[in-house]
């Protein structure tokens, strides 16, 4: 974080005493875009029994918006779709009740230990930052910003889910129609996130610039809730424990106008 700060103070610099030439700049107020942001992601897990199994994607689109209060300062805001994704493996005893329709009868089930499982979540994300910026450099203008990112979560299922259904049976990936199982009865409606990025804008032409930046998303809210409603314990069939959270580090590239 020091060493970010230390870049964008430097930049800023540069770029004041570039830009001194005895001219005034025209500050465009208003400005929009279009990104996408593909990225990685991952579960950040703070609770015994289970634990973060690897990285996985995510991948976004949507529009910008951004309000110059100066050259080097502004408000950018947007809404984004997007869609995250996270592993997590189960180091408890443990098991899953799960639903499943039988000959159009909805009905549960229950699988007698869980070992993992992926989690897929979609998104609206509204992020809120600010941002710093250098006036141009050639054709770059270098920024950072800094801000929230706020998600509502709309759609959520779980997959590969790795199952012995009854004891003494090999351990399985449930498939066919229970491959995608829904995850909603366990997943937050709303996240909140830090967001913490650098980037450049490159002119094109007049108002038109290449937008290219790096953000890492990091949560301070769980995902999940705290008690599932899907896993218990096997030694006393209480409601499983968990402390989830989603992060991401997403590449934007966009247009600005």
């Amino acid at each position: 974080m020091k060493k970010i700060i230390a870049v964008v103070l430097v930049l800023l610099s540069v770029g004041s005493i570039t830009a001194q030439d005895g001219s005034s700049v025209s500050v465009r107020k208003h400005r929009f875009g279009v990104k996408i942001a593909p990225g990685i992601s991952y579960l950040n897990i703070d609770k015994q029994g289970q634990e973060s199994d690897g990285a996985d994607y995510t991948f976004g689109y949507g529009l910008q918006y951004e309000y110059a209060f100066s050259e080097n300062f502004s408000f950018a805001t947007g809404i984004l779709m997007n869609s995250f994704r996270g592993n997590v493996k189960y180091t408890d005893s443990l098991y899953f009740v799960f639903d499943k329709n039988v000959s159009g009868v909805d009905m549960k089930d229950t699988a007698s230990q869980i070992f993992g499982r992926k989690y897929t979540f979609k998104s609206v994300d509204i992020p809120i930052v600010l941002k710093l910026k250098t006036p141009e450099i050639g054709y770059l203008t270098y920024f950072a910003e800094f801000g929230t990112t706020l998600s509502v979560i709309y759609d959520s299922y779980s997959s590969k889910n790795e199952v012995v259904m009854n004891e003494g049976d090999a351990q399985t990936q449930l498939s066919d129609d229970l491959a995608e199982l829904d995850a909603s009865e366990d997943v937050r409606l709303f996240k909140g996130a830090l967001n913490i990025g650098i980037g450049a804008e490159y002119n094109l032409v007049g108002n038109t610039s290449l937008l290219v930046g790096l953000n890492w998303n990091s949560s301070f809210s769980n995902i999940l809730s705290k008690t599932s409603d899907e896993i218990y314990y096997g030694s006393t069939n209480e409601k499983f424990s968990q402390i989830v959270k989603s992060d991401y580090v997403s590449l934007t590239v966009g247009i600005q106008f």
